[in-house]
């Protein structure tokens, strides 16, 4: 079985915005943008956050790559496309409106960036922008379920690696040491999050 992050990240090359990875990418970068954060509140998590900064820069390149691998190869991107409709059409059939969903989602990210927000209703933007990408995810998960959906799936993320490792052959070595980072960033939290006895 494969982790969540690899799908993540290989849906986010398919499908564009609709996806896990950009769904959780840009609120990111937006609560980065959050002028109240304070900077001392990372220290007591500093090797977590080392390890995040080298699973983000790892996340950036593999993007690269795909992005490189989607430009030098016009019937992929066809493909992308093909899905990428295919997969909103599924969400549509199960009783979703995934256009609307994403021109929430785009519209509240497009609010965050406002550098003179009161934190206060920055929040308030955050917590809906959270709801908008929770009823995504869970919208997506449904419609790949459908068999013909999981099938154009496989094929296209097959597609993919063939093109990102032409790009870049050391793809699927970066791709196994993001996993790995991902493992130590999850039981980095684990352990932080037990209590001493």
């Amino acid at each position: 079985m494969k982790s969540m992050s690899m799908t993540q990240f290989r849906l986010a090359r398919v499908a564009g915005a609709i996806t896990l990875l950009a769904c959780a990418a840009l609120p990111l970068r937006a609560m980065a943008q959050t002028p109240s954060a304070p900077a001392a509140k990372a220290q007591p998590n500093s090797n977590v956050a080392q390890l995040e900064q080298k699973y983000l820069q790892l996340r950036n390149e593999l993007g690269q790559i795909a992005a490189k691998a989607e430009r030098s190869d016009p019937a992929l991107i066809k493909q992308q496309e093909a899905f990428r409709k295919q997969l909103m059409a599924v969400m549509k059939k199960n009783g979703n409106d995934p256009q609307k969903m994403l021109d929430t989602f785009k519209s509240l990210i497009k609010q965050l960036q406002d550098k003179t927000l009161p934190p206060a209703k920055r929040q308030e933007i955050m917590t809906k922008l959270q709801q908008t990408q929770r009823a995504l995810v869970a919208a997506e998960r449904k419609a790949m379920q459908d068999p013909a959906l999981q099938q154009a799936r496989n094929k296209l993320e097959a597609a993919i690696m063939a093109a990102m490792r032409k790009i870049n052959p050391a793809t699927d070595k970066l791709l196994a040491e993001m996993h790995a980072l991902e493992r130590q960033i999850m039981q980095a939290r684990a352990s932080k999050s037990q209590p001493m006895k």
